[in-house]
């Protein structure tokens, strides 16, 4: 009896379980698309200012500048936010003069480089480690 009992909760819990694991969203985990999914989610599209590389695990992004068309600085906070970059890298990338040169900042799972001109604007590249 206390068998079948035992069998019988083995194939419940195995069954939540397994329901529990199928709803979770890997696309961000273990090498997921995270970086083509946040463009997406923030209504970004590849082309020349978002260019979409390595099977999603690379985003490049380019803001407009006084001589140059590209994104918003807002449409690119966008993405830092649905990938969880912490607020002082968001405000690294906000503070960067043309002198300060290419700059990088990491965090779980991503890393971000970028630089500043005023004319060409902001040019990020991040990468999904």
């Amino acid at each position: 009896m206390w068998l079948g009992i035992g069998a019988a909760a083995g194939v419940v819990f195995g069954a939540v379980g397994f329901a529990a694991l199928s709803s979770v969203d890997w696309s961000g985990m273990a090498g997921g698309p995270a970086l083509e999914q946040a463009a997406k989610e923030c209504g970004l599209n590849d082309g020349s200012a978002v260019r979409v590389k390595d099977e999603g695990r690379t985003l490049a992004l380019e803001t407009a500048g006084t001589d140059a068309s590209g994104l918003r600085f807002a449409e690119v906070e966008c993405v830092l936010e649905v990938v969880g970059a912490p607020d002082h890298v968001v405000e690294a990338m906000m503070s960067t003069r043309a002198l300060d040169g290419r700059q990088s900042q990491e965090w779980e799972g991503f890393e971000a480089q970028w630089s500043y001109h005023p004319d060409s604007g902001m040019s990020v590249l991040l990468r999904q480690t």
